[in-house]
């Protein structure tokens, strides 16, 4: 018979390591032509890091994205970066770019100010033209401003951006300290049918809610929640390297018998949006790489343990063999209570 459940869980995730010491840089170029060249350290590895540094920086400098090139992950020319990991990618990389587009958006400012004469304060810097508040003449385009420092001033306009997490020292009284910048929230709901005859496990549907900050690019976000869900899917029914009895031959040595969930087995994904900006992300952002597979193991767990009227699970995957088993045992201990 076919059973269905649904099940809850929620989880916390931080956004960088803890205590410090987990610094980004980032360098920007302005070229002759008023496109900017962004190098950075970070590894795009599909997250979407290299998208998350062309839109900060074009924001910075209020200009068309298409203008931005971003380089990344070459270790010989490109500035540091501690690496991908603890979901600190936009938090502390986010912030290192936007930091660097600012310091350029100063240089050219200050390239401005000494080509007009006027004190940097009285210019205003909007859709990539610097103009004059009170001398509606001074006016000149990025690209005019590039090529007129590259070609006649000879100088190099150049932004440079680090960003190291800074946390307070400890309290010596209560012995309380913050440890995290930033923390991420998400919870998971899951549908799941169970046939108590063959100990198979459907997942139905989820839906994932994720509290991420400001969401610089909500297409990018839903893509790192079904990935994330995919995840989630995967060590809570199928994924295991422990080996089979009676002996290690057994054991699982290819993705042929490590059932990894592939688009056709995953269910529709509802995502849900919750922005909550922080202060110390690049416009609010934080991190979202890894919180999304926390909740959705447990998720399944637990509705698999609402279909079968409060069957409890200690182990995942939840295999047939483990659901069968499961069942089996607390009909037993029911059997002995009554």
């Amino acid at each position: 018979m076919i059973r269905r459940g649904r099940g809850v869980a929620v989880t916390i995730h931080s956004s960088g390591l803890t205590g410090g010491n987990d610094p980004s840089e980032a360098i920007i170029r302005l070229h002759v032509d008023g496109s900017v060249t962004v190098s950075i350290g970070s590894v795009d590895m599909g997250q979407g890091v290299k998208t998350i540094a062309r839109q900060l920086t074009a924001e910075v400098l209020e200009m068309d994205p298409k203008l931005v090139k971003v380089i990344a992950g070459d270790t010989d020319p490109d500035p540091m970066c501690t690496g991908q990991f603890a979901s600190r990618t936009t938090l502390v990389c986010g912030n290192a770019v936007k930091k660097a587009a600012e310091d350029l958006k100063y240089k050219i400012m200050q390239y401005a100010a000494a080509k007009f004469q006027t004190p940097m304060e009285q210019l205003v810097y909007s859709d990539g033209v610097i103009a004059s508040a009170v001398e509606p003449g001074k006016r000149i385009t990025l690209p005019e401003l590039a090529g007129e420092a590259c070609w006649v001033a000879q100088d190099a306009l150049i932004g440079v951006g680090r960003h190291c997490p800074v946390f307070p020292p400890r309290d010596m009284e209560t012995g309380k300290a913050d440890f995290f910048q930033a923390l991420q929230y998400c919870a998971c709901v899951a549908d799941v049918a169970v046939d108590d005859e063959t100990g198979e496990v459907e997942v139905e549907k989820l839906y994932v809610a994720l509290e991420m900050g400001k969401a610089l690019n909500p297409l990018l976000l839903e893509g790192q929640i079904e990935g994330g869900a995919s995840f989630g899917v995967g060590f809570g029914l199928s994924e295991d390297i422990l080996p089979y009895y009676p002996s290690i031959e057994h054991m699982r040595t290819s993705f042929r018998e490590y059932r990894i969930p592939t688009a056709l087995d995953m269910p529709p994904v509802e995502s849900v949006l919750v922005e909550k900006p922080s202060s110390f992300g690049p416009f609010g952002a934080k991190g979202c790489g890894e919180i999304v597979v926390n909740p959705v193991g447990p998720a399944i767990v637990n509705a698999v343990s609402n279909a079968l009227g409060g069957v409890r699970f200690f182990e995942l995957p939840l295999t047939p063999e483990r659901v069968l088993r499961a069942l089996e045992e607390h009909e037993k201990a029911e059997a002995c209570q009554k």
